[in-house]
């Protein structure tokens, strides 16, 4: 589908929408809904007998899916360069709904990290991100919890300015030695906007219930 032009500022749970199979056809009533996600209603289009967003926009678009009894987002995929001199697929994402794609290990030999050692792991991979963008690179929860291997500068950043190799700072904070090898899935990577801030000089800030309260003022419990 695609919104109605001028309808841009609406809610997007009461957004018309036009069929692109139909485009004569515009619904803005008779929407269905499930009982798991009330708020995130769809068209049963007349015609072609299918689920149809009310609405789209740049990050997700959600619809329920009457045949299926389930829940599909569909989320905008973002083009970026790479070059790839690894012996290893590109990243990619594990799952449909994973926030990270999986990053190798590239290497010639095997790498041995001591007990509370760190080393720097290559990965064969350089990119050029668009501006307002990042990189973030997280360690994996299933090396974090079997075998005590995180990322020393967790989350680490990709700038988008940067064309250098990625590189992976491990360390092994087990009591055991653990072997990295090559094509092994070390880390996951995670593209996320930011913003740029300029400072605004000030004598006083405005006051709030938490105040100067950090470091677990609130406590455990």
């Amino acid at each position: 589908t695609e919104p109605i032009p001028g309808n841009d500022r609406l809610d997007p749970r009461t957004t018309p929408s036009r069929c692109l199979k139909h485009p004569e056809k515009i619904r803005d009533r008779h929407t269905q809904t499930s009982a798991a996600h009330p708020i995130l209603p769809a068209v049963l289009h007349d015609k072609c007998k299918k689920s149809i967003p009310l609405w789209d926009n740049n990050d997700i678009n959600p619809y329920f899916c009457f045949s299926l009894g389930k829940l599909h987002t569909k989320t905008k995929r973002m083009k970026i360069k790479i070059i790839n001199k690894s012996k290893h697929q590109l990243p990619s994402y594990a799952t449909p709904l994973s926030a990270g794609m999986d990053l190798r290990a590239n290497l010639d030999c095997d790498i041995k990290l001591e007990p509370l050692q760190r080393k720097l792991i290559p990965t064969g991979l350089y990119i050029a991100l668009p501006e307002g963008y990042e990189a973030q690179i997280r360690p994996r929860s299933g090396l974090a919890l079997k075998s005590g291997i995180t990322l020393l500068n967790t989350p680490g950043t990709i700038d988008a300015d940067y064309r250098g190799e990625i590189g992976v700072i491990m360390i092994n904070l087990s009591n055991e030695i653990f072997t990295v090898k090559d094509g092994d899935r070390i880390a996951q990577m995670v593209i996320a906007r930011h913003e740029h801030a300029t400072w605004e000089e000030a004598d006083t800030l405005d006051s709030t219930d938490r105040g100067a309260g950090g470091f677990g003022h609130t406590g455990t419990k």
